[in-house]
């Protein structure tokens, strides 16, 4: 096989060994007990509160909505907000990969 060849193999096995990966990921997070309310509301939230959360940060809609629209901020360089300390994750990924800033965006 051609370095050409075994290269676009080699990144399309990346590709779609992290498509996989990020999918096996969500549906772990769904059937899992558990959710980010609890953290994110605290364990002395009503539940009020924990529904105002759940709205906020989405979990009150369907799981293939969500993780649509996920996979397209995605492939748009929008990894999402850290619920932990609520920095975007494309900037935690890049400063860990070396410093490196997302394109577009004031380092």
């Amino acid at each position: 096989m051609r370095p050409a060849g075994w290269i676009a193999v080699r990144a399309a096995t990346c590709v779609g060994t992290l498509a996989v990966l990020s999918v096996v990921v969500f549906w772990a997070t769904e059937v899992l007990p558990g959710d980010a309310v609890g953290v994110v509301a605290g364990p002395d939230a009503t539940d009020a509160e924990r529904e105002a959360v759940r709205g906020a940060l989405g979990l009150d809609r369907p799981p293939a909505e969500r993780y649509g629209e996920w996979v397209a901020g995605m492939l748009h360089g929008d990894l999402g907000t850290s619920l932990v300390s609520g920095r975007d994750v494309a900037g935690i990924v890049a400063a860990r990969l070396g410093g490196l800033e997302p394109a577009g965006r004031p380092a």
